[in-house]
């Protein structure tokens, strides 16, 4: 393995998540989901591992909401993902097409939603997600990763009236699941919304999972096959990797920035050196470890 600071990690290199995300696929069985983390713990390595490996009876759908800018767009994410399924069984969303076609009064072709379908957006939304179920039929799970970013881009009415949408399909169709994560956790956004006069509780149908940092355990396992990978010699490897997760509290995030560092500075590297890596990190102006968070 490889140190990767920051980038995507392949689901197989995903270390000490198997607990968690055998958990998560249970929760599901039986409702939605909302994954809540700080951002860098790790919770889009999840949903991707799970993704690239679903159980049986599963269809994943990922997609990063956080530019989505209006509900139409979002409209046109999920549309195109949905159409992206459906072309490899040479079938498409029939119904959203006939609907917008309706709408602009003449066959509509492509996947750029045109401007005049944006107030129609809801029903666009709700036969999308129709012609999928339609042609589906293991369990539809919707992996949409920053949800509260999205919300706050799209505006306030804007944002309760999607949230209730969401939550409305997930009434309509049971073989649908959602899972909604975000850096910002979503019980803030939706507080918000509630000062300006928000009265619906649109996610008291979805379980609500925090992702936490590794076990010591694993956080030394991935420390240590960190080290193996990148060669980095040191003279007790085994207590160089446990000082390694300790320091930086079993997150894996910074597993990988520390040891991506040490790389850089050597092939070698002891636990004063590493104390002063740490230093100089949590120092360093151009905050490489992202710590306003």
């Amino acid at each position: 393995m490889k140190a990767n600071p920051g980038g995507k990690i392949a689901p197989a290199e995903v270390i000490g998540r198997g607990e968690l995300i055998s958990g998560l696929w249970e929760i599901l069985e039986r409702q939605s989901l909302i994954l809540s983390a700080e951002r860098r713990m790790g919770k889009t390595s999840v949903i991707q591992k799970m993704c690239a490996e679903p159980r049986s009876n599963k269809l994943p759908i990922y997609h990063d909401l956080e530019f989505v800018r209006s509900p139409l767009e979002f409209v046109e994410t999920v549309f195109k993902d949905v159409e992206e399924y459906l072309t490899g069984f040479k079938r498409n969303a029939k119904k959203t097409r006939a609907l917008l076609t309706q709408l602009g009064g003449t066959e509509f072709s492509g996947f750029k939603l045109p401007e005049i379908a944006a107030p129609h957006w809801k029903a666009l939304l709700t036969e999308t997600i129709a012609d999928l179920v339609e042609n589906q039929d293991p369990t539809i799970i919707f992996f949409w990763d920053e949800v509260p970013y999205m919300l706050g881009n799209i505006g306030e009415k804007s944002a309760m009236e999607l949230l209730d949408t969401l939550r409305s399909i997930r009434q309509m169709y049971p073989a649908v699941r959602m899972v909604y994560t975000g850096s910002i956790g979503l019980h803030h956004v939706i507080g918000s919304l509630k000062k300006s006069g928000y009265t619906n509780d649109p996610t008291n149908d979805m379980y609500v999972q925090d992702v936490p940092p590794l076990s010591p355990k694993n956080a030394t396992n991935l420390a240590r096959r960190l080290l193996e990978g990148e060669n980095i010699a040191t003279p007790d490897i085994q207590g160089t990797a446990v000082f390694i997760s300790d320091e930086v509290n079993y997150i894996p995030f910074y597993i990988h920035q520390l040891i991506a560092k040490v790389k850089m500075l050597g092939s070698s590297v002891d636990i004063p050196a590493i104390k002063t890596i740490i230093a100089d990190s949590l120092n360093d102006p151009l905050n490489p470890w992202k710590m306003q968070h």
